[in-house]
């Protein structure tokens, strides 16, 4: 594996730690009640998942935001497609967290598959800094 496959694989990794980190300081402001989270684990047809779980810490932080509620939207749609989804469907064309974490997905050296895993961080980065706006 090269240099690019294992930054890769530490980048994905820490995505997860990324999530919640916002999670948990964006819950020290405000927390959803039980009838607001099964709303937005319904709207994101999340019913099944634990409410600790990655997709719902992540939706929640999407949903927590004051603007650009359409593009949000977009971007929690596109990551639970495609890079929080543990299927198989999809892999070759993009990095899977759950896959790629488990050995499954081994594809991911790749300068498009790297540009695809910055762009997430970038967003996650993004969410990162309007949640610190907000405190």
């Amino acid at each position: 594996m090269d240099f690019m496959g294992r930054k890769f694989i530490i980048c994905s990794t820490n995505e997860r730690n990324d999530s919640r980190d916002i999670y948990n300081e964006l819950s020290g402001i405000y927390k959803y009640a039980r009838k607001e989270k099964n709303e937005i684990k319904s709207a994101f047809n999340l019913q099944f998942c634990r409410d600790d779980s990655e997709k719902v810490m992540f939706v929640e932080i999407v949903c927590k935001q004051d603007d650009g509620i359409i593009l949000w939207y977009k971007v929690a749609r596109y990551f639970l497609t495609y890079i929080y989804s543990s299927g198989e469907k999809y892999s070759e064309q993009y990095p899977k967290r759950h896959m790629i974490c488990h050995g499954i997905q081994t594809n991911y050296a790749t300068k498009e598959m790297c540009l695809k895993l910055i762009i997430c961080l970038d967003i996650l980065a993004e969410l990162a800094w309007r949640s610190s706006k907000a405190i």
